[in-house]
């Protein structure tokens, strides 16, 4: 009795584990997100070269009151983060609408290629042109474009042109999933 009884807790455990393992498997497709859809995407052209990612695609909110600040971020996969695109706005008072930049914001946007080099909107000869538009914010979406160089910090040479950028992600709040809208 035992024995038998063992022989069933030994198969269930395999069919269990087997199961476990199936359901794991899932393609690894670049459009995959875990919003479960790929209407939600950072792309652009980095260097003539068409770059679209969308997964855990994101315009987060975090902080409160006059202390906002919003990350928008999308990658390959889970598995292959790189390349990927992201962007820190900092001390906002809302998100809203409107033109943003290294030199009139705490901004940061990003754009890491396949190799893991990191290119950023960091001053280029005095300048910051650089460029990001937010044309609709909603309580569930924030939308936009973005172009110009990014360069590779302490570099003036390692630049690459962003072209045709453009973002459509899902709006969360504090943390990712999150879609209750905080103050």
């Amino acid at each position: 009795m035992r024995t038998k009884f063992k022989s069933i807790v030994n198969s269930l455990v395999i069919i269990l584990f087997s199961v476990m393992i199936l359901s794991s498997c899932s393609s690894d497709d670049s459009n995959d997100d875990q919003n479960g859809s790929t209407s939600y995407y950072i792309k652009a052209k980095v260097n003539g070269q068409n770059i679209s990612v969308s997964h855990l695609a994101q315009a987060l909110q975090q902080g409160s009151g006059n202390n906002k600040t919003l990350t928008l971020y999308a990658s390959t996969s889970l598995s292959q983060i790189y390349p990927f695109f992201s962007c820190d706005i900092e001390d906002l008072t809302q998100v809203t609408t409107g033109t943003y930049n290294h030199a009139t914001h705490i901004m940061l946007f990003q754009y890491y290629d396949t190799n893991n080099n990191t290119y950023g909107d960091y001053e280029i000869n005095g300048t910051f042109p650089f460029q990001l538009q937010i044309t609709e914010v909603t309580s569930s979406t924030v939308k936009g474009t973005f172009q110009g160089p990014l360069r590779v910090a302490g570099s003036n040479t390692e630049i690459v042109t962003i072209s045709d950028g453009e973002f459509i992600l899902p709006r969360y709040y504090n943390e990712y999933g999150n879609t209750t809208p905080t103050n």
